[in-house]
C-alpha cells in the first residue's frame, strides 16, 4: 500500500544470507527466509497482517473497518515491541503477555516494522524493558468485545478519551502504547475509543516504517 512499506512473505527477494543463532522451527528453514533484523532497534514497534486471518484476527479487522479506519490501517491486527536481540518480541495475546520469537510470524504475515526517530538509543530500551515488566499480565478480551460494540456505532462517533496507561490486562495494541508512553512521556495515539488499536499505531504520524528486507536461510 502507499505511504506503507511492508515486508511481504510472497517475496522471494533476499539480500543476504542469515545464519540461525540455534535451533529453529523445521517450516522456517524450509521457508528459507527471515527478516534482516540488523535494520531493527529495541523499542521498535511491529504490526502484523496474517495472510489467512484466524476468525479472531477477522473480526478485528472487519471491526476496525466498520468503526472507521481505511482497509490499509485495519488490515493490521497485531502488534508488538521487539526486544533487541534479533529474534524475540514481547506481545499480548490470547495467553497474556509474553516474550515469544518472531518465528511463528515470519512465514503467515505481512510484517510492518515503526518507530519514533527521534529516540535516544537508551529510551528504545527502556521501551523494550517496559514491556518486559507487563509479562504474565491478563489479555483483556473484555476490551475486544467492547470494541466490536463501539464499531458498530462508529469509533469517530466518541469524544477523545486517553487511554488507560499501566492497566494490568491489557491487549497487544495498548501493550505497545504504554509502553512507548511510559518511557516517552508522549501518547502515541490519543484514542476516540479509549482503547488504542492497531490501526492506530498503524495511523499514527510519530513513528515512522522502517526498510526491512529478507535475508536468504
Amino acid at each position: 500500500m502507499p505511504g506503507q512499506i511492508v515486508l511481504d512473505p510472497r517475496d522471494r527477494t533476499t539480500t543476504g544470507r542469515w545464519i540461525p543463532p540455534g535451533p529453529i522451527p523445521p517450516s522456517l528453514r524450509q521457508f528459507g527466509q527471515f527478516p534482516n533484523t540488523h535494520a531493527w532497534h529495541p523499542g521498535d514497534l511491529l504490526l502484523f497482517s496474517a495472510l489467512i486471518p484466524s476468525r479472531m484476527s477477522r473480526a478485528i479487522i472487519r471491526g476496525q473497518e466498520r468503526g472507521g479506519y481505511a482497509p490499509e490501517d485495519a488490515r493490521w491486527h497485531h502488534a508488538a515491541v521487539y526486544l533487541g536481540d534479533g529474534i524475540t518480541i514481547c506481545e499480548a495475546s490470547i495467553g497474556g503477555v509474553h516474550c515469544v520469537p518472531v518465528y511463528r510470524y515470519v512465514e503467515t504475515h505481512l510484517l510492518r516494522i515503526r518507530r519514533d526517530e527521534t529516540l535516544s538509543p537508551d529510551k528504545r530500551w527502556l521501551i523494550a524493558m517496559n514491556a518486559l515488566t507487563r509479562l504474565g499480565s491478563r489479555y483483556a478480551l473484555e476490551r475486544i468485545f467492547s470494541l466490536a460494540r463501539q464499531a458498530r456505532q462508529g469509533y469517530w462517533r466518541r469524544g477523545n478519551t486517553l487511554p488507560l496507561l499501566g492497566m494490568r490486562a491489557v491487549i497487544c495494541s495498548e501493550l505497545c502504547n504504554d509502553s512507548y508512553s511510559l518511557v516517552t512521556g508522549r501518547l502515541l495515539v490519543a484514542a476516540a475509543s479509549g482503547t488504542v488499536k492497531p490501526a492506530d499505531l498503524s495511523m499514527t504520524p510519530q513513528l515512522v516504517d522502517v526498510e526491512t528486507s529478507w535475508l536468504r536461510i
